[in-house]
C-alpha cells in the first residue's frame, strides 16, 4: 500500500472514530429545555439565566436550550414545535404561563420531566417568610393605619391572601380589587389608599400597544394616584411600577437546575424563598426607606433608570 493510499484510510478511519464518538455521546447526552415565561431581554429572565447556567454548564454532557415566551399565549405552538424537535428528557418551566403550555402538549411516548417552582412557596414556613418580607417593606412604605389598595388578577387568589396577611401585620387596612379592566373608585375617593400593589396578573386585560402584562394598567394607575405602585412581578418596573420584591432569581435558577438534575418530576420545590427587591431610581430618590431597598436592588441588578 502505498503512502497516500495509507493517509486516505488512515483519515476516514479517523473520520468513522469521530463519527461513532458524536453518536455514543449523543445516545448518553441528556438534553434540558427551559421554557421561559417573560421575554429573553428582561433582567429577571438573565439573572435567572446566570444561576441555571452555574448549575448546569459544568456538565459536559448536557445539551441545554432555552425559549421564551414573552408573556404571549400564542408563542406557545413554536414552543411546543421546538420541544418536540429538541425531545427533551426534563424540561424547566419557570413561570404558570410556561407550566401551562408545557403541560398542553400532546404526550409522547416517554414524556419529559417536568421541574417547575410555584409562583408561592408550598410550605407554610416559606410562605410565613414570604409574608414576613412583604410586610416589613410595607410597614417602611406606608404609615400604620393607612390603607392598602390591591388589585388582584382573577388567578391570583393566594398571592392576594398572602399580601393581605402582610398588611395586616403591618397594621393597615386592605381593598380589595379584582381586575375587571376599570380603576377602583378608591382611588379618586377621601382616604385613597397609602399604596396601591398589583399582583402576578393584574392588567392582563388592559390594552397595551407593546402587549406587556401591567403596561396599560400601569400608565392608568399613575395618571390617577401619586402613591406608590408596588408590585408582585419584576418586569412591571420597566413598565411604571415603584417597587417590586421577588424571589432573588439567580437563587431560583441554581435551585430549578438541581432539581432538574436531581430528575424530580413538578416537585413543588421546597425553598428558603429569600427576597430581592427591585425599584425604580426616581422612586428611590424621593422616597425616605432604609438604604437596604436601594442596595439590594442595585445588587440584584434592578435598580431601573
Amino acid at each position: 500500500m502505498n503512502r497516500d493510499a495509507a493517509m486516505r484510510w488512515a483519515w476516514a478511519a479517523l473520520f468513522l472514530l469521530l463519527a461513532a464518538a458524536a453518536v455514543a455521546f449523543n445516545m448518553h447526552s441528556r438534553r434540558i429545555l427551559v421554557v421561559h415565561e417573560g421575554p429573553a431581554g428582561s433582567a429577571y429572565a438573565q439573572a435567572l439565566g446566570r444561576g441555571l447556567d452555574a448549575v448546569l454548564r459544568p456538565a459536559a454532557r448536557l445539551k441545554v436550550r432555552h425559549q421564551y415566551m414573552g408573556f404571549a399565549a400564542d408563542a406557545c405552538p413554536g414552543i411546543l414545535a421546538q420541544m418536540k424537535a429538541f425531545d427533551p428528557g426534563t424540561v424547566i418551566a419557570e413561570g404558570p404561563g410556561a407550566r401551562a403550555c408545557v403541560r398542553s402538549a400532546t404526550a409522547p411516548a416517554a414524556p419529559p420531566v417536568v421541574v417547575y417552582q410555584p409562583a408561592l412557596p408550598a410550605q407554610a414556613e416559606a410562605r410565613a417568610r414570604y409574608a414576613g418580607a412583604w410586610q416589613r417593606l410595607l410597614q417602611d412604605l406606608a404609615p400604620a393605619g393607612g390603607t392598602l389598595l390591591v388589585l388582584r388578577g382573577a388567578q391570583d387568589q393566594a398571592e392576594y391572601d398572602t399580601l393581605a396577611e402582610a398588611a395586616r401585620g403591618a397594621g393597615l387596612r386592605v381593598q380589595a380589587w379584582t381586575d375587571d379592566g376599570t380603576l377602583p373608585p378608591a382611588l379618586a375617593q377621601p382616604g385613597a389608599p397609602g399604596a396601591v400593589a398589583l399582583t402576578h396578573h393584574a392588567g392582563q386585560g388592559w390594552p397595551d400597544p407593546q402587549g406587556a402584562p401591567q403596561g396599560g394598567l400601569l400608565r392608568a394607575l399613575r395618571a390617577a394616584t401619586s402613591a406608590p405602585l408596588v408590585s408582585t412581578r419584576l418586569e412591571s418596573l420597566a413598565l411604571g411600577a415603584d417597587l417590586a420584591l421577588a424571589q432573588a432569581p439567580e437563587q431560583r435558577g441554581e435551585m430549578l437546575a438541581q432539581a432538574a438534575l436531581a430528575g424530580l418530576a413538578e416537585p413543588g420545590l421546597d425553598s428558603p424563598y429569600e427576597m430581592a427587591v427591585g425599584m425604580r431610581q426616581d422612586f428611590a430618590q424621593r422616597q425616605t426607606l432604609p438604604p437596604f431597598y436601594a442596595l439590594s436592588a442595585r445588587m440584584a441588578g434592578f435598580l431601573v433608570e
